[in-house]
């Protein structure tokens, strides 16, 4: 059942073409949502505009902004982002295990564990787009924290099968031990982490430390396509 599926999908589509466009539109739709934003921060409601070091990505999705206007334009903006970047991942790694098929049964068992986790923490991503922080905030926390912790399992996973794979070269396990790291850094920052609630200081290092870390996976979609392209170059 599982082969089927992996034969019916587009590789180089879902694993070069789709996330570089999504990448390019997910950056665009998020500039525009904070352009749209309607002002506020947790500390301070006056704030004007959106501010890159005192407001969460995620203030971009709430329906009414921390200055208590209606925030529907960026907020249609942000989620848009979110639910294209979460479906366009889902599918990334979907397809990952059909680039480890012919590797040893150990190393394409790891990539569909990989695949599996990936999927979760894409539908986390989605499921971060359909909750606004602002009246879903338990669901929110709860996908957003999710979101981080199923891409390291993935991200570690996937690093040892590159690790083991014949046709990748180490350089790019390497990256992804790397990006394991940072996300796995960042999720007990974020957990053992001063509370952005305290002041406006601990506001400044969570809402710094989302944007570092979501710079660091839009790096890595851009290392992960260009080795995956340069793979099927090769396999011609």
């Amino acid at each position: 059942m599982i082969n089927k599926i992996f034969q019916t999908l587009n590789k180089r589509q879902w694993l070069i073409d789709s996330p570089r466009a999504t990448l390019g539109i997910f950056i665009i739709l998020n500039i525009m949502a904070m352009a749209f934003y309607k002002g506020g921060t947790y500390h301070n409601a006056s704030s004007p505009g959106y501010s890159f070091f005192n407001n969460f990505l995620s203030d971009l999705g709430r329906v009414v902004s921390h200055s208590g206007q209606i925030n529907f334009h960026a907020s249609l903006c942000f989620n848009m982002a979110m639910l294209l970047a979460g479906f366009t991942l889902s599918m990334f790694f979907l397809s990952t295990p059909c680039l480890f098929k012919l590797e040893e049964k150990r190393t394409y068992f790891i990539s569909i564990i990989a695949s599996f986790f990936g999927i979760l923490g894409s539908l986390s991503m989605i499921g971060v787009g359909f909750t606004p922080s602002d009246i879903f905030f338990q669901p929110h926390v709860l996908f957003a924290h999710w979101l981080f912790r199923f891409l390291f399992l993935a991200a570690l996973l996937t690093s040892i099968c590159i690790y083991k794979s014949k046709k990748f070269n180490n350089k790019y396990a390497f990256g992804y031990i790397v990006f394991s790291i940072t996300i796995f850094s960042y999720v007990l920052f974020n957990e053992l982490g001063p509370s952005p609630h305290i002041n406006p200081w601990a506001l400044y290092l969570q809402a710094i430390s989302q944007k570092a870390i979501l710079l660091c996976f839009l790096i890595s979609v851009v290392i992960q396509t260009n080795g995956i392209s340069l793979l099927f170059s090769n396999e011609k």
